[in-house]
């Protein structure tokens, strides 16, 4: 079961057992995504992007960062670095 799901910029579905802010906050960071790039701007972007960034700005506790998701939020991290955080939405619509 998803610990929630993003309704493309509409709102998000947080089932009660979910509800860490890290968590709510993972799932509005996508929402956020597609507001800002549009739908089809945020489905363009990389993995490194559409995940990297909301496990990266949510930090969630070690325990529940899952493995696939390391390697992208190293990767958003280097990039956010690079383009720096006031940036991220004009940088992220030429990904």
């Amino acid at each position: 079961m998803e610990r929630g799901a993003t309704l493309f910029d509409w709102g998000v579905i947080i089932p009660p057992e979910s509800w860490q802010p890290y968590i709510v906050e993972h799932e509005y960071i996508h929402m956020l995504q597609a507001q800002q790039l549009g739908l089809i701007g945020r489905q363009q972007t990389p993995a490194w992007f559409k995940e990297g960034m909301p496990f990266f700005v949510s930090e969630p506790p070690a325990y529940d960062l899952p493995d696939y998701a390391r390697p992208l939020v190293t990767q958003y991290k280097a990039w956010e670095r690079k383009v720096g955080r006031n940036n991220v939405w004009k940088a992220a619509a030429s990904l």
